[in-house]
């Protein structure tokens, strides 16, 4: 059965050109992977980091995309094992801009680009995924605000899949400019700019 699948994604850079690292990373997920279309871009929000400090700050945005996945053409209906072959087409665009798979977790890198959260795009109907390299929802998506904030910017009555909270009532109890991590660190964040309508600039708003 073909199925329309809402994707919402992380997109984070603290490396090189930040600005232009977004922007490649929109553009190529919108053009390199078949039946994946980007549909909006929140704002782009400019956070420390949550690992070593002794590194840039970021640049994170969210995406929705909607995958278009075509169960006649792939001979099957949808399965975990296609949602995890969307993660690794995703991480090759990672690489195409320049990150390189080695860098340690938490560390600095040209860009990130996490599945977030997956739902039936007619229906609503949340997905929820356990495999050993792709969690559905992400595992971390409750301790980042630099995450929650973008997201709910796309879509303000989001939940969890697993757990029904409103992501709102998540993002209102970390703190409002600066956030514990799960290794002690304090982390800030704030508005830094948003993308123009054909998504080939972002406009700083500070």
């Amino acid at each position: 059965m073909d199925i329309d699948i809402d994707v919402y994604l992380g997109l984070g850079s603290n490396l090189g050109d930040k600005e232009g690292n977004l922007l490649k990373a929109v553009s190529l997920i919108d053009s390199e992977i078949e039946g994946l279309k980007v549909i909006a871009v929140s704002s782009v929000y400019i956070t420390s980091p949550v690992g070593g400090e002794d590194q840039p700050d970021f640049l994170n945005c969210a995406v929705l995309c909607r995958y278009y996945y075509n169960a006649k053409k792939a001979g099957h209906n949808l399965s975990d094992s296609d949602l995890l072959n969307l993660l690794f087409k995703l991480k090759s665009i990672e690489r195409l801009i320049g990150r390189i798979p080695e860098e340690k977790r938490w560390g600095a890198r040209v860009i990130d680009i996490d599945m977030l959260l997956l739902f039936e795009a007619e229906s609503g109907k949340k997905i929820v995924i356990n495999l050993p390299d792709l969690k559905i929802p992400h595992a971390e998506l409750k301790n980042r605000l630099f995450v929650l904030l973008p997201l709910l910017e796309l879509n303000a009555d989001m939940t969890c899949p697993v757990t029904g909270k409103s992501l709102k009532d998540v993002s209102d109890k970390l703190a409002d400019k600066f956030v514990k991590t799960e290794n002690g660190a304090s982390q800030k964040i704030g508005l830094y700019g948003r993308f123009n309508e054909s998504l080939t600039e972002i406009t700083k708003i500070f």
